[in-house]
């Protein structure tokens, strides 16, 4: 751009537009949830439902919508004879008469005060979940876990409001448009937003466990929304024209974006981080942090080891369930502990209630600790590959190769192979994002797949596609074609010995390599 002076006087005056995007918002808006990782839980303020500090309206009342989601029943006398069987009811239908049902249960012995409310709260849509916590009084005796959680919903609803709708200006864009745009309402709508999210996580910072967790993720996913945000300002018509001085603006806007953009990822993996610990395998909040951390970190996909495939087990077909099985498989891993701690992790229908959604740690702890028959083996060794697999655990990685190394079936044997693989890999999500721009120690050593290939021959089309999608995650800077024409074969191997269904999907990864071979110098 030296050679080219009259281009950088025409991007110079758009500077100011980068500045107002960039800075807007002064606040290290989501700095507060990093800070407190360690600190001990204290007793947070009660949610506010109107803060005075910022313009009404920020994030204020939760939406007039929300109310037909939610019940003003009273408690029924007689609703804790069958607490149980109400709870598991409730649990497995939705709208107000499920929250109906739940509301009468919320002052029952059974269950630990306020549980109920908390639960209720989370089954409502993520921006009206404040609405059953900012009038509610904790109760007194209130389990400490319990009450943050509490607050940390209220908050979470409110922080998800935030940074949605950003203003759009309307053509032309001519540069003084585009300018007077940029430096006014844009850049006073995402201050307000960028000093909403940074109170509000601020309000968040001092909860733990998964209250801190779920508070953290809503605050990162709102400042990554405020980059994307800032992303999609209209570019001046001047420099569309221009394919190399618009390929300069969006570098500049980039780089003066990546701070806010660096706290936001931070934010969401202190918040993935809580919620490993937890043991969260199917979350909401968990699928949206992923996929927008893999949308701003393209060179860096959190959810990279999401296509990996594995064979088809006998616990995919499910039985009868009594009452805390159906219990446990609609509720959050939170919760689990609180209202069925009398599971039993050994007890295969309880894996099997649980395998898609939770492994919390008082059943991962019965599990290590105590015998277990080869079903329930091979239903834990599953989980935590996929625990392991969703976070980047290798710890967990560990611990399934453990687990299934000891069983015998296809599955297992998978499992084993591709755990042994991983568990050299980063130590977790944040460990592979941070490293920068070398490929994650480890997982490109596929020997264990290799031998699987030779040995199984009805998991010679697994092992060989896993081994290729491992090898394509993490290609070494210095890559040539040879190393892609390598994962070519591989995938070409793995489209002969799949089955039918999945043969699509190696072929369009096989062509992928090729191309990439051929493009390769």
């Amino acid at each position: 751009m030296a050679r080219y002076p009259a281009k950088m006087l025409r991007l110079s005056a758009l500077s100011v537009c980068l500045l107002a995007l960039s800075c807007a918002g002064g606040q290290p808006a989501l700095q507060a949830p990093i800070q407190n990782e360690s600190a001990a839980a204290q007793v947070p303020a009660p949610v506010a439902a109107a803060p005075t500090n910022l313009p009404k309206g920020v994030w204020g009342d939760a939406p007039a919508a929300c109310s037909s989601q939610v019940t003003q029943a009273q408690v029924r006398g007689d609703a804790c004879k069958d607490a149980r069987q109400s709870l598991a009811r409730a649990l497995h239908n939705n709208g107000a008469a499920a929250d109906a049902e739940l509301a009468a249960l919320e002052s029952c012995a059974e269950f630990p005060a306020g549980a109920i409310r908390a639960l209720r709260a989370e089954r409502l849509t993520p921006e009206c979940r404040d609405l059953l916590i900012v009038h509610y009084a904790v109760p007194e005796g209130a389990r400490s876990d319990v009450r943050d959680a509490l607050f940390g919903l209220g908050i979470s609803g409110q922080l998800r409001r935030l940074v949605k709708d950003p203003p759009t200006l309307s053509p032309p864009h001519d540069k003084v448009r585009v300018q007077a745009f940029v430096q006014g309402e844009l850049a006073r709508w995402i201050q307000t937003q960028a000093q909403g999210v940074f109170d509000l996580s601020t309000r968040g910072s001092a909860l733990s466990g998964y209250a801190k967790g779920i508070v953290a993720i809503e605050a990162g996913m709102a400042g990554m929304r405020l980059v994307e945000a800032a992303r999609t300002a209209p570019v001046p018509q001047e420099l569309r024209g221009d394919e190399e001085l618009t390929e300069a603006y969006y570098a500049t806007l980039d780089e003066a974006l990546e701070p806010r953009k660096t706290r936001g990822r931070d934010a969401a993996l202190v918040g993935l981080k809580q919620l490993a610990q937890i043991g969260v395998l199917r979350d909401e909040r968990v699928l949206l942090a992923r996929k927008l951390l893999s949308k701003l970190y393209s060179g860096r996909r959190i959810d990279a080891l999401d296509g990996l495939l594995l064979p088809p087990g006998d616990d995919d077909q499910e039985g009868e369930q009594d009452v805390d099985e159906a219990i446990a498989e609609k509720l959050p891993s939170f919760y689990l502990p609180l209202l069925v701690p009398q599971l039993k992790g050994t007890d295969v229908a309880v894996l099997t209630a649980l395998r898609h959604r939770s492994l919390p740690p008082f059943l991962r702890l019965q599990l290590d600790k105590q015998p277990a028959d080869a079903a329930v083996q091979h239903i834990y060794a599953l989980q935590l590959f996929e625990l392991a697999r969703i976070y980047w655990r290798a710890e967990d990685f560990a611990r399934a190769a453990k687990v299934a190394s000891a069983l015998k079936g296809p599955r297992a044997e998978l499992i084993a192979a591709l755990s042994t693989i991983l568990q050299n890999g980063p130590q977790d999500a944040a460990a592979m994002m941070l490293q920068g721009p070398l490929p994650p120690k480890g997982i490109t050593l596929v020997a264990p797949l290799d031998e699987v290939v030779k040995s199984s021959p009805s998991l010679a089309g697994y092992a060989a596609y896993d081994a290729a999608l491992l090898l394509e995650t993490a290609p070494p800077p210095t890559a040539s074609a040879a190393y892609f024409r390598d994962i070519a074969a591989r995938y070409a191997l793995a489209e002969k010995k799949l089955p039918p269904e999945l043969r699509p999907l190696a072929k369009a990864r096989r062509e992928t390599a090729e191309a990439t071979a051929r493009a390769v110098k």
